[in-house]
């Protein structure tokens, strides 16, 4: 039997793991919200006008000068107390502004595209398009927060892979209702089915039992609905273009 020490250590450890996973989990939520976001303008306003301080550009290069410092001054330095913000280390306060930048470039994406419709009344349907994106972001972060056993310190890369499949599948369904002109709608039949299951879990109205096997569940089903899109999108455009695809055209 471990002694009071060891249970300390681990405890301590694991804690430390968890408040980690989650800054990791904002890192990866935060640029999904601002392309989402972007993409959704664009859909309303027919440009996509990139701001003077925006991701492709400054975005890359603030992530590049990270790496930089870090290389001259030492990984350490992340993990110091930050001087503006003594309760918080460097790479949280880091994280912390990242996420405040992404929330504020989504807000100012929506402003815009609010201004650019003709009607007032015509916003209510826009707002209600985005809600499937806006639930999945929420539920995903109280799922990390709120997971019994922890579920994203042991299986992070599972969490936000599912999670990727389905904001990817929503973005592609945006530009191609852009490209075709047609209305969209995010709350697809596999998304919702997942979004019940996922809020019933939150909510504690239905029981967790092995967390693993529910993610891993999600993990194939937002999979196979990404690779059926994907496939025949593929295969649609190949017939309307009169190309072939997955097959050598015959001479």
């Amino acid at each position: 039997m471990a002694t009071t020490p060891e249970r300390r250590f681990r405890y301590l450890t694991r804690e430390g793991a968890k408040n980690i996973q989650h800054y990791n989990m904002l890192i990866f939520l935060s640029p999904a919200m601002v392309f989402f976001m972007a993409t959704w303008e664009e859909y309303y306003t027919g440009t996509l006008a990139l701001p003077i301080i925006n991701g492709p550009n400054e975005g890359l290069a603030i992530m590049y000068s990270c790496y930089f410092a870090t290389a001259l001054v030492g990984p350490a330095f992340w993990r110091d107390q930050n001087v503006m913000l003594p309760t918080l280390r460097n790479n949280e306060a880091f994280v912390i502004l990242l996420f405040v930048s992404a929330v504020g470039q989504s807000l100012l994406s929506a402003v815009i595209a609010m201004r650019s419709l003709n009607r007032k009344r015509d916003s209510i349907p826009a707002l209600l398009g985005i809600t499937p994106f806006a639930a999945l972001i929420g539920l995903s972060a109280l799922w990390v927060l709120w997971s019994p056993s922890d579920i994203f310190v042991d299986h992070p890369r599972l969490i936000m892979w599912t999670v990727g499949l389905i904001f990817a599948k929503m973005a592609m369904h945006m530009m191609l209702a852009h490209m075709c002109e047609e209305p969209f709608w995010l709350l697809r039949k596999t998304f919702a089915a997942q979004l019940a299951v996922a809020f019933l879990l939150v909510i504690g109205i239905v029981p967790w039992g092995h967390e693993k096997l529910v993610a891993e569940l999600f993990f194939v089903l937002a999979l196979g609905a990404y690779l059926h899109m994907v496939y025949f999108m593929v295969l649609e455009l190949a017939e309307l273009l009169d190309i072939y695809v997955f097959k050598v055209k015959k001479r």
